[in-house]
C-alpha cells in the first residue's frame, strides 16, 4: 500500500549529518536485530548501535580463505602500479599488467 510504501522510504531514508556521540556516552551492541526492530528503535530516532555478527554468515568469509578459490575466477588481468622513490612522481611510476592467476598464486 502507498501507506507501507512511504513509511519504509522514511525508514530506510538516511540523513546528511552524523549522530555527534556526547562525551562517555555509551553505545548499545546486538546481534543481528531485525531489520522493522532496527529501523524502529535506532535508525529512525538516530541512536548509535553496534551489530555484531552481522555478516557472520556470508559465504565469501568462508570461501575466499582459500586463495585457490580466487583461480577459479574468470581469467583476467590485474593493473599494478608501482612507484619508485622518485622527485617527479610521474617519472617514477611503473605500470604493468600481472595475469590474474600469477597475482593470486604471487601475492595471497
Amino acid at each position: 500500500s502507498y501507506a507501507s510504501q512511504t513509511k519504509l522510504r522514511e525508514l530506510l531514508s538516511f540523513d546528511k549529518e552524523l549522530v555527534k556521540l556526547e562525551p562517555n556516552r555509551s553505545v548499545k551492541k546486538e546481534k543481528k536485530p531485525e531489520f522493522s526492530y532496527f529501523a524502529e528503535k535506532f535508525r529512525k530516532p538516530q541512536i548509535p548501535l553496534v551489530i555484531a555478527e552481522a555478516i557472520s554468515d556470508w559465504p565469501a568469509l568462508r570461501l575466499w580463505k582459500d586463495p585457490s578459490y580466487f583461480l577459479g575466477c574468470r581469467p583476467s588481468f590485474v593493473p599494478i602500479e608501482v612507484l619508485k622513490n622518485s622527485p617527479n612522481p610521474i617519472e617514477g611510476r611503473l605500470r604493468l599488467s600481472l595475469s590474474f592467476k600469477k597475482f593470486v598464486e604471487g601475492y595471497l
